[in-house]
């Protein structure tokens, strides 16, 4: 990805942006601030991960939440499975979306 300010000068900055962790959204968020693109009025932002402390910043980060402890136990079982070669229940474990301050719902486009 190009950085925030190539993405200003462009005049190419996208309605919103989904990071792959909320380190890299509060960066993102802070490089935009400092080229004059407010978030979330200009461009929505959404991290991954819901760090400690990323409902404090400001805005407070859009993130998605993984239930680390289940995906641990599943992990387990699964490892665990195949050494004792039996199968093992593989079932999805669903990330909840956190909503914060840092996205809003995109215009409807006519």
């Amino acid at each position: 990805m190009r950085p925030p300010s190539s993405l200003v000068r462009e005049h190419n900055v996208p309605k919103a942006i989904f990071a792959a962790s909320d380190h890299t959204a509060l960066g993102l968020i802070r490089a935009f601030a400092e080229n004059g693109i407010r978030v979330p009025e200009d461009l929505s932002v959404v991290g991954f991960d819901d760090i400690e402390g990323s409902d404090y910043f400001l805005p407070p980060l859009t993130t998605v939440r993984q239930d680390f402890t289940a995906l641990a136990l599943m992990s387990m079982e699964v490892l665990l499975g195949a050494m004792e070669g039996r199968d093992v229940d593989r079932t999805p474990i669903a990330p909840t979306l956190v909503v914060r301050d840092s996205a809003r719902q995109a215009a409807s486009r006519k």
